[in-house]
């Protein structure tokens, strides 16, 4: 069975990088549209959750706290992507509880390899 990556990511340009680099990885990628949607997709089992720190249709911040807050959710290996010029939303997100926060430069340069863990 291959890895399960959730994805509350809603820009198209990292939709798209996300389905392709998904497909090299051999992973299976879904998406979140909602942060109840989040929730409930990361309680059905995921082993990674890929979280646009900038995307302003949904609080990443507030989603990672609820996560974290949970029992059930709290041990999910989190992966948010900011912009390089928004180090106060990256430091938000660490403070939160998400493991890994990096600059969408980066994030993109990486991705492959970051889906396959």
């Amino acid at each position: 069975m291959s890895r399960r990556v959730l994805a509350a990511v809603n820009n198209l340009f990292f939709v798209g990088k996300l389905q392709s680099a998904a497909k090299q990885a051999s992973v299976e990628l879904t998406f979140a549209s909602s942060e109840e949607d989040l929730l409930e997709k990361v309680r059905g089992g995921v082993e990674l959750v890929v979280l646009d720190l900038g995307d302003h249709d949904m609080d990443a911040v507030e989603a990672i706290k609820k996560l974290q807050s949970s029992p059930e959710t709290a041990n999910v290996p989190m992966l948010g992507f900011v912009r390089h010029t928004d180090p106060g939303r990256a430091e938000q997100a660490r403070q939160a509880g998400c493991e890994k926060v990096m600059a969408r430069s980066e994030f993109s340069a990486r991705l492959v390899d970051l889906l396959r863990g």
